[in-house]
């Protein structure tokens, strides 16, 4: 069997499920223009924004669904004896599910469109928008993909590789929080790898949807969105470049085993618990509370690493010097940021 007839093969099997989101993400999008209450003079429902926030969930949920079977020893085992080599395998399923993702979000984007140049008179709204705001989304939905597949791949099973998805859908954004306290023009939320993608619908959304509209963001904004958007387009071509790379190291005999990635767990159970606790103000009493609680989940997220309540000492020494550090971060920022008086 060539990559060509495996691909076409994975690509006939897949065609159901992804006309099945095609109709799902386009009645909803759809509905959002339909039942919207035009009135003239006032702002319409473009969709654009719709279809962003399905299309980024799409980019996260596709990888998932692409590479489960490397978490499975059964599958990997029928993949890896099928007369392909496993990057071969790996490529077919990286296209097939940037198909899965385009599809879908295509189909339901042109017609959104076309639903609002039915409906609505041509001059409440400037639909030529909708050309740029479709091309300018696809890089970030790119973005989310690649980032997630290269970090769900981390994992030896899938709910790990979950885990590790929503960990990077927000490391950036604890970190930068984090950095906010010192540098005061930092906005954290420009560093997430869904914000590129979020960034072009609601500026698109608001050309379309508002004739003559004129955006004017501030320098500092600007900056971080040419800072963090920069980030996460090289965090996305070194994830897919990594994950192809990678691909011959992976071992079948790990799987179902602990996932010690460095690109999980092992360093994202510290990091969050470290910035998370950097970011309260432990001077009040329910922020105390606030460091129990993010203690607590680092030591149920450190079980589920371990897959076992009893985490070790190595596990244990990590976690109380996270805690202490974030505690010791938390009262510079407060010493730093505010003169703080005490009762």
């Amino acid at each position: 069997m060539s990559a060509k007839k495996y691909f076409v093969f994975e690509l006939k099997k897949a065609l159901f499920a992804m006309g099945s989101i095609a109709l799902i993400m386009t009645a909803i999008s759809l509905a959002t223009i339909i039942t919207d209450y035009y009135l003239p003079g006032y702002r319409i429902e473009s969709g654009v924004e719709a279809n962003a926030i399905m299309g980024g969930i799409l980019a996260a949920i596709v990888p998932v669904w692409m590479f489960s079977y490397k978490m499975k020893r059964r599958s990997v085992d029928l993949f890896y004896s099928l007369p392909l080599k496993r990057v071969q395998i790996l490529k077919v399923k990286y296209l097939l599910g940037l198909i899965a993702l385009y599809a879908p979000y295509t189909t339901s984007f042109v017609l959104s469109a076309l639903t609002a140049l039915i409906k609505y008179p041509l001059d409440a709204f400037s639909g030529v928008y909708y050309i740029p705001a479709f091309f300018a989304s696809l890089p970030g939905l790119f973005c989310i993909y690649s980032i997630a597949s290269f970090v769900f791949t981390r994992a030896e099973r899938t709910v790990d590789g979950m885990i590790f998805i929503i960990f990077w859908a927000l490391a950036m954004l604890v970190v930068m929080r984090v950095v906010n306290n010192f540098i005061g023009d930092v906005v954290a939320y420009y560093y997430m790898p869904t914000s590129p993608l979020d960034q072009v619908a609601v500026t698109f959304g608001e050309y379309i949807e508002i004739i003559g509209i004129k955006v004017h963001e501030a320098d500092y904004i600007v900056a971080n969105m040419a800072v963090g958007f920069s980030i996460t387009g090289l965090m996305a071509i070194a994830s897919t470049v990594l994950l192809f790379l990678t691909e011959k190291k992976k071992k079948a005999e790990n799987i179902g085993a602990v996932s010690e990635s460095p690109f999980g767990y092992k360093v994202m159970i510290p990091l969050f618990t470290v910035c998370i606790i950097a970011n309260l103000d432990i001077f009040y009493f329910y922020e105390i509370v606030l460091i129990v609680i993010t203690a607590s989940a680092a030591f149920m997220l450190s079980a589920l690493y371990k897959h076992t309540f009893k985490i070790g000492k190595v596990q244990a020494i990590i976690l109380a010097a996270a805690v202490v550090t974030g505690i010791a971060f938390a009262l510079i920022i407060a010493f730093s940021t505010v003169n703080y008086t005490p009762f």
